[in-house]
């Protein structure tokens, strides 16, 4: 289920709120084709027409997308989102996410309005997302590292060297 589950998560615009455990991931009724991470924070696959539909039902207010310019022309979904009356941004995460990636997103990531709503955060397969959270999880919202990648792992990061790209980057910023 986790490789069809590929790639979008869902974050609270009240990005302060506590870190969830492992634990509480579980599929969730609010977005279909999705599963909620903690409350707010949904792992679903592509952006199919029920789940763009279902999207601002399930109060998300922004969708960012991690998809690089070499993975395919993104237009046709921003427009769809924003018909919804949505906003529709990215920044590009690679599959082995350097410092400036993971900067840019974690930068990208605060910024987010706080209040009412969620995000959609999204890429093709949910790893770089998930790897992505596990550095935001750790660095800005203080969760243990060991169990960020425990949650990182459930909402999606499966690829080795995106684990070992992230788990670094972590290790450099907290200068371990």
């Amino acid at each position: 289920m986790r490789q069809a589950l590929s790639a979008f998560l869902v974050l609270p615009a009240l990005a302060q709120a506590a870190p969830a455990r492992p634990a509480d991931v579980q599929p969730g009724p609010k977005l279909p084709g999705a599963m909620e991470a903690r409350p707010g924070l949904f792992v679903a696959g592509a952006p199919g027409p029920e789940l763009l539909a279902g999207l601002k039902a399930a109060g998300v207010t922004v969708v960012l997308n991690l998809r690089q310019d070499a993975e395919g022309d993104f237009t046709a979904e921003q427009r769809k989102v924003e018909e919804a009356g949505l906003r529709y941004d990215r920044c590009p995460v690679g599959r082995e996410p350097d410092a400036k990636m993971l900067d840019a997103f974690r930068a990208r990531f605060r910024s987010l309005p706080k209040g009412p709503g969620a995000v959609l955060v999204h890429c093709v397969s949910g790893n770089r997302v998930a790897g992505a959270l596990y550095a935001v999880w750790v660095l800005d919202e203080g969760m243990a590292p060991e169990a960020a990648l425990a949650l990182a792992k459930r909402a999606g990061l499966t690829n080795p060297a995106t684990e070992a790209a992230v788990k670094a980057y972590v290790a450099t910023r907290l200068n371990l």
